[in-house]
Parts: structure tokens; C-alpha cells; sequence
């Protein structure tokens, strides 16, 4: 549940958590490009435990990750996007085992079921 306390918040904590660890063990096993090969020779990533991904993204929703990290006080951009991988790829994980996830506001008020895969 976000926005309120979830009867079992450990839950989605481990789901980061093994994702974390899941997406770091994929980066360790992405196989290096002609491109990419300089740029570890420049001291980035040694030990190819990164791989890069280039995304172009409306206006709109470039403003907008802007915005989440001054929010969220990110290092950077990159930082948003992995943090919005883990959470997004533990509510799958969630939704495949036939879980929803709901908000509830501070007051308490009836919990609202979050439709994010339709």
C-alpha cells in the first residue's frame, strides 16, 4: 500500500531488494559493444558491471523526472530511472502472483486500488 502503513511492508522491501540484486547480476552479464569497449578503457565501468541504455523522452516527461529527482534529492537522473525500475518490476512481480496494490490517504479514508497493469 503506498501513502499509508501496509500490513506487511517487508514484503515489497524484499522484492526490492532481490530485484536490486536480480538487475545487478544482469548488468555483470551484459556482453560489452564495439562502443561501449573505449569508454571502459577510460576508467568507466572496469569491470562492465553497467550496461547503457539511451532513452529519448517527451518534454513533458523529462520535466518530470527532473522534478521526481529534486524531490527525491537523487544524484542523478540515472538514479530516478533505476529506482523507478525496482519499484516498477516488484509491482509486476506482484501483479503476476495475482496481488493489487492500494493507496490510502492519512486520514484513513477507504483504500483506492492503484491500476497500473490493466
Amino acid at each position: 500500500m503506498i501513502g499509508g502503513s501496509p500490513p506487511n511492508t517487508s514484503r515489497v522491501g524484499d522484492y526490492a531488494g532481490r530485484w536490486r540484486e536480480e538487475l545487478a547480476m544482469l548488468a555483470n552479464n551484459t556482453a560489452v559493444t564495439e562502443k561501449e569497449a573505449p569508454a571502459r578503457k577510460r576508467g568507466r565501468s572496469p569491470n562492465g558491471a553497467t550496461a547503457r541504455v539511451h532513452v529519448s523522452l517527451p518534454e513533458d516527461l523529462s520535466e518530470r523526472l527532473v522534478q521526481v529527482k529534486k524531490e527525491t534529492f537523487a544524484s542523478s537522473l540515472a538514479e530516478v530511472i533505476k529506482s523507478a525500475l525496482v519499484v516498477y518490476v516488484a509491482l509486476l512481480e506482484e501483479h503476476k502472483q495475482g496481488r493489487q496494490v492500494f493507496t490510502q490517504s492519512k486520514d484513513k479514508s477507504d483504500p483506492q486500488r492503484l491500476a497500473i497493469f490493466l
